[in-house]
């Protein structure tokens, strides 16, 4: 197998802006793809809320300043309903947890035609 790569995507749902600081909640999903004998490889993933807070440059841009994700524990469900509100809770599992395009980024990354088949690692 070739060597593996990260394919993310984060869905914003939660924006707030205030004094040039930006506070975004995202569903963001990663997968891990490689390429074997002419078949995408799944090698696994994740699935999870996050809270990125962003500060302006300068130049206008904006620079990443802090990041936060739900505990791995019971306190999940908590943390998500502190940091989301509920309308922003109900579309997780939306477009940011399917993988098709993660899947077709994936394949062309690795050169893989379209319908390439996708494979447990």
């Amino acid at each position: 197998m070739r060597t593996a790569k990260w394919f993310c995507r984060a869905e914003a749902l939660d924006l707030r802006e205030n004094e040039g600081r930006v506070r975004a909640g995202a569903d963001t999903l990663c997968m891990e793809y490689g390429e074997r004998d002419g078949a995408l490889v799944a090698c696994g993933g994740a699935h999870f809320p996050q809270v990125v807070r962003l500060e302006r440059d300068t130049d206008g841009g904006y620079r990443v300043v802090a990041q936060e994700e739900p505990p791995d524990d019971a306190g999940y469900a908590a943390w998500e309903e502190n940091h989301f509100s509920f309308v922003s809770e109900s579309r997780f599992d939306d477009d940011a947890g399917t993988p098709a395009a993660l899947e077709n980024a994936a394949r062309a990354h690795f050169g893989l035609p379209a319908g390439a088949p996708v494979e447990d690692c």
